[in-house]
């Protein structure tokens, strides 16, 4: 599988699992806490909202302020990536702006499914159209000192991923409770 393929399938198939896990769901599910103190699942929606349309925003940047690298080669981190942003098990704290925010304490899980929709189409717009060689511009990024702007699609899509799972679990939680 080349790499472009495997970047558009990630954003489009992570993006199918998140709607079909969650656009049927309760309010009760949407706003349960876990036990564990985690998000609910209308928490992890707002996250992945906000945080998609940050990190597209931060890869325009760095397309139109950082130069080409022609020697870049960053490629042997692509599998680490996938592993590292989509598991679990590696607990991470999200900054601020990525938590939920009384600001949208009115909005429903539709309203935050749109809002993850359209940013997903613009991802998968801007990853489809770009004309810059995404393996030759960088950024930095936690856990990496710098990801191509190709790893940067493939932590968008993992991301994705990543929450689902969350979801997928504080489902699971319900269910036994």
């Amino acid at each position: 599988m080349n790499d472009k393929k495997l970047v558009s399938d990630l954003l489009t198939k992570s993006l199918e699992d998140l709607n079909n896990k969650t656009k049927d769901l309760s309010q009760l599910e949407l706003v349960y806490q876990p036990k564990n103190g985690g998000w609910s699942i209308i928490n992890c929606l707002e996250h992945m909202a906000v945080t998609e349309k940050f990190l597209l925003n931060a890869i325009r940047e760095t397309i139109k302020a950082r130069s080409v690298m022609p020697n870049l080669n960053l490629s042997k981190n692509d599998a680490s990536i996938l592993i590292k942003i989509g598991d679990r098990a590696n607990k991470v704290e999200s900054s601020k702006e990525f938590c939920p925010s009384i600001d949208n304490k009115n909005r429903t899980h539709l309203d935050f499914l749109d809002e993850i929709e359209s940013n997903r189409q613009e991802t998968i717009n801007e990853f489809n159209s770009t004309q810059v060689d995404l393996r030759k511009k960088a950024m930095p990024f936690a856990f990496w000192d710098k990801v191509d702007l190709h790893q940067m699609f493939l932590v968008i899509g993992s991301h994705m991923v990543r929450h689902t799972l969350q979801i997928e679990s504080v489902l699971n939680e319900i269910k036994t409770n």
